[in-house]
């Protein structure tokens, strides 16, 4: 949803939000278990407003390019139907 609606995404360095998040161009990731990690992905949008819209723009591009609506439901009955 954050992406979709261009808005800044500060997710755990994990497979599957890796997989989706790309560091610093649709979102930041952080170091798992890090408090200061964290503590500097959010400054860094607070504080950088041009950063935290670039990555937002980005992420909807982002966004649109992967989850086409129809290609998902076509998948979706691809797995329905097996």
């Amino acid at each position: 949803e954050a992406m979709y609606n261009s808005k800044v995404v500060i997710a755990s360095d994990v497979p599957g939000l890796r997989d989706m998040i790309r560091d610093k161009f649709t979102g930041l990731l952080f170091k798992v278990k890090d408090e200061h990690s964290l503590k500097v992905s959010m400054l860094s949008c607070e504080k950088l407003e041009e950063l935290s819209k670039s990555l937002g723009k980005n992420a909807r591009m982002d966004f649109d390019a992967r989850y086409n609506y129809e290609e998902m439901v076509e998948a979706y009955l691809r797995i329905i139907s097996m």
